[in-house]
């Protein structure tokens, strides 16, 4: 079983907007809020709730039987009974797939070890960057939402502001 709520990789916050960075290397996310145009993820938690951010990747270990890493997401938020699962990427293309498989291992690791249908009402995942071109969501995108929805439970945004 895992611990997803280990308190050593968690951070907690009631700030009206902070973002998220990857600081790369062995380094896990984190929050930061001073330059917040300079993260790859800005979140907006307006009611001023308190949020606990859990670095996951280079935080959380999650091995295979033959003891490899599993893919995983960056992080996660939790508000109450919201849980956001967040990869942060700074690539210009070709991202979405590489970052929703992450996010997918990340929530089937996560069902395992904690019961996410009855513990949280409201269930997103996140995939930003701040470095992709603007556009609007083709076909491909909202059709690959619609399975992750139906697969995990979970709706899939992309988009680099997360709103709590």
């Amino acid at each position: 079983m895992v611990d997803f709520l280990d308190i050593k990789c968690q951070t907690k916050t009631e700030a009206f907007e902070f973002g998220l960075i990857d600081p790369g290397g062995e380094a896990p996310a984190k929050l930061i809020f001073d330059q917040l145009n300079d993260g790859i993820a800005l979140v907006q938690n307006h009611r001023q709730k308190v949020v606990v951010f859990t670095a996951i990747d280079k935080c959380i270990y999650i091995a295979r039987e033959d003891k490899t890493q599993v893919s995983r997401c960056d992080g996660m938020l939790t508000a109450g009974r919201a849980i956001v699962f967040v990869e942060l990427k700074e690539k210009k293309a070709d991202w979405i797939k590489q970052a929703s498989k992450q996010v997918a291992s990340t929530i089937e690791q996560f069902r395992a070890s904690h019961n996410l249908m009855d513990d949280y009402d409201h269930r997103h995942a996140y995939l930003c960057n701040n470095r992709a071109k603007k556009r609007g969501l083709d076909v491909s995108h909202l059709e690959m939402q619609r399975r992750f929805l139906s697969e995990y439970g979970v709706v899939l945004r992309i988009d680099r502001v997360i709103e709590l």
